[in-house]
């Protein structure tokens, strides 16, 4: 506890399979998609939480020289954590993530291979055999950035992703799964490669004290294909990821009117 503060406990255990520092590029994308969504004075405020003082106006190159820790970005997440709850923090991670791959893919593609992909031009019928090929391919370009951290394969509802340690929540402690930027990158993905959203569930979580964090993106049913969404069907959380961004509150730093947060109520199990 710090000032009646409740602060995300970060364990010191680490793992030799994750990368003890990533590109640049990685820190920059987080912030730049950060600052889109809390808005610049809702960065400074997490980066001075967060003990980051150094990226304060100052954001790491564009560049895939390797010269800060990953602890960094954790510390971002959990500053992020603390400042807002985990409910909150959760709805803007997911935002968060979905932003971050519209980020990467129109200015840098390469980052994880995809340079040379394009959806539209596939034969392949079943668009959820083309996500999980591509996805694959995202998969394997990232084992550079972060290490071999990663276990993709399919299983009966679609394809999982295990990941341990995982680079999203690295020495967190939490009451429940926190990894809701990994789950809006993965929308992000289907999105643009499906067209519609799919149902992504964080079946474990390291920080809520699993083994590994464990993503399943699950195959469309017939009838799911066929009826038009407006947002994603999300089951990491249950019920709260949607309850939560309607009562989330910025910390007192971050720009209000640049956190905008959706005008219709929430179904049960959809974020709109």
């Amino acid at each position: 506890m710090t000032d009646g503060k409740q602060i995300t406990s970060i364990r010191e255990d680490t793992a030799v399979a994750l990368k003890e520092k990533i590109p640049n590029r990685m820190l920059y994308l987080a912030l730049i998609t950060a600052e889109e969504i809390m808005g610049l004075n809702g960065v400074r405020s997490i980066l001075n939480y967060a003990n980051l003082p150094t990226f304060i106006d100052n954001y790491p190159p564009n560049d895939l020289a390797e010269e800060h820790s990953t602890s960094n970005y954790t510390a971002i997440l959990a500053r992020t954590i603390d400042l807002i709850g985990e409910r909150g923090a959760r709805a803007i991670m997911f935002r968060g993530g979905m932003k971050a791959f519209r980020n990467m893919h129109e200015n840098f593609p390469s980052l994880f291979n995809i340079q040379d992909v394009n959806p539209a031009t596939s034969n392949t019928e079943d668009r959820f055999e083309e996500f999980a090929r591509i996805y694959g391919i995202m998969v394997d370009a990232s084992v550079p950035i972060w290490g071999d951290i990663f276990k993709y394969y399919p299983c009966e509802e679609g394809v999982a992703l295990e990941i341990s340690p995982c680079n999203h929540c690295r020495g967190l402690k939490t009451t429940g799964p926190i990894c809701a930027a990994q789950t809006g990158f993965q929308f992000g993905t289907a999105q643009w490669i499906i067209g519609r959203p799919i149902e992504i569930t964080e079946t474990h979580c390291i920080a809520a004290g699993d083994p590994m964090s464990r993503f399943v993106m699950h195959r469309p049913s017939r009838e799911a294909s066929a009826q038009r969404s407006n947002g994603p069907l999300l089951t990491c959380c249950p019920r709260r990821l949607a309850a939560a961004a309607s009562r989330a509150r910025p910390p007192p730093a971050f720009a209000a009117p640049l956190l905008v947060w959706p005008s219709r109520p929430f179904r049960r199990g959809y974020c709109r």
